[in-house]
């Protein structure tokens, strides 16, 4: 990789390194490799801020950070939901429109797709398959039934997903109908919906501005759609190299993908 790190005279506290989880720094069986793990550890103890972004929700991230003592700050949700660390209450939280959630709702169970819905205490499902319940594990939380739902008011996230036809068709009704809103795809079978002040981006700005650190300090790494305005809110905006093409060309760099460790040649440039 070229060296693409700016300024070696910039305090290491003065810098700030926006990490994604999944696609990322974590393999596509969800494992981190000690190839990534040792020298973030090393980062870390080096007085480099980290924080980690991604679309999981807070518990999902919190049970990861926790599991390798990472008090790092969490950007979580695609931004809807930011912690200072596992330990701590969230100090970041921005809610869905309480009619613009109840109309997304109705038109995704219109068109059968799969949902999740977040709130801050309940998870709630229209499909109990495997996989969903699966999926349901990393929260902690019990699903609910989706027709359950009597507060709009508090959905910090909906997730759907679907056959790719169905979902452009959601994608096309959801930015002409709805405005306040971040719809943003965060795998390939995918969309996640949060309010339009939540995203990312503005995770990292909102930890940028807590920690005071400057834009041109500030370098991200991730692989999908879901990170490119990361890329944008930060100095350096990093590629892994299983991206799709799309978000390779918003990034300055491209690295080796999450299965050969890219990340681990950024992490040894701040040690």
């Amino acid at each position: 990789m070229k060296n693409i790190f700016f300024n070696d005279k910039v305090a290491k506290q003065d810098l700030l390194l926006a990490l994604d989880l999944d696609g990322t720094i974590l393999k596509e069986d969800g494992s981190l490799s000690s190839e990534v793990l040792v020298p973030l550890k090393k980062v870390i103890e080096k007085k480099v801020n980290v924080c980690i972004a991604t679309g999981r929700f807070y518990q999902s991230a919190a049970k990861f950070a926790e599991k390798y003592d990472f008090k790092v700050p969490l950007i979580c949700a695609n931004g809807a939901i930011i912690a200072r660390d596992f330990l701590s209450t969230e100090f970041y939280k921005v809610y869905l429109e309480k009619i613009e959630a109840n109309k997304i709702l109705n038109k995704a169970m219109e068109l059968e797709l799969e949902v999740y819905v977040f709130t801050d205490n309940n998870l709630y499902l229209n499909h109990f398959t495997k996989e969903a319940l699966g999926k349901a594990e990393e929260y902690d939380k019990k699903p609910i039934e989706i027709e359950k739902i009597t507060d709009y008011a508090n959905i910090i996230k909906i997730c759907v997903l679907g056959k790719r036809e169905i979902m452009r068709a959601f994608e096309q009704w959801t930015t002409k109908m709805i405005s306040s809103i971040n719809l943003i795809a965060s795998d390939p079978y995918s969309f996640d919906i949060t309010h339009c002040r939540a995203s990312k981006g503005d995770g990292v700005k909102i930890i940028a501005q807590y920690l005071q650190i400057q834009k041109e300090n500030i370098i991200s790494v991730g692989n999908y759609y879901n990170d490119i305005k990361m890329f944008k809110a930060s100095g350096i905006g990093i590629a892994v190299a299983n991206s799709p093409t799309e978000v390779k060309q918003e990034a300055d760099f491209v690295i080796d993908s999450n299965e050969k460790n890219g990340v681990k040649e950024v992490l040894k440039k701040l040690i």
